[in-house]
C-alpha cells in the first residue's frame, strides 16, 4: 500500500505523518498490490492527524522542554549547545536524526527550548569571559 502527497506528489509508506517534502497531511491511497485491488479500505492506517494536534503536540513538547531544563538543567546542557550551534548553521539536531524523528512535533517543542537553554548558556559564557577580562585587565 502507497499514499501519495495530493499537495506535492511525494510517495509515503503510511498517511499519519506530514508529508517529507511539504509539509502537508492531504493523502491518497494507491493500491500498487494487485491482490488488494479493489479493496475497500476498512483497516487504513491511522488517520493523518489533524493541523490542531499538531500544534498540541508542538506546544507539551514545549511544556516537557522546559520541565526538563528546569529539572534537569545539568543534564539538558548536553543536548541545549549542540543544538544551539547547530542553529546558528541554520539547522536543527533534529535533521540529523532520521525516519519520524523529523516529523515529530514533540520533537520540535522540546528542541526549541534546548536551543534557548542553549543561547542561555552560550551568552553566559561569553559574558563571564568578558566581565573576567574587564577584572583583570581594567
Amino acid at each position: 500500500m502507497t499514499w501519495i502527497c495530493q499537495d506535492c506528489g511525494t510517495s509515503s509508506p503510511r498517511n499519519n505523518s506530514a508529508c517529507r517534502e511539504c509539509g502537508g497531511f492531504n493523502y491518497a491511497k494507491i493500491d500498487t498490490d494487485s491482490a488488494t485491488a479493489g479493496y475497500d479500505g476498512s483497516d487504513v492506517p491511522d488517520e493523518p492527524t489533524s493541523d490542531s494536534n499538531r500544534k498540541r503536540d508542538y506546544y507539551i513538547g514545549v511544556v516537557l522542554g522546559v520541565v526538563g531544563v528546569l529539572v534537569f538543567p545539568y543534564f539538558f546542557f548536553l543536548v541545549a549547545l549542540p543544538e544551539a550551534l547547530f542553529q546558528l548553521g541554520g539547522r536543527s539536531l533534529q535533521d540529523v536524526l532520521g525516519g519520524d524523528a523529523r516529523d515529530n512535533p514533540f520533537l520540535s517543542g522540546s528542541l526549541l527550548i534546548m536551543r534557548w537553554f542553549g543561547n542561555f548558556l552560550i551568552l553566559t559564557f561569553i559574558l563571564g569571559f568578558l566581565l573576567g577580562l574587564l577584572f583583570i585587565f581594567g
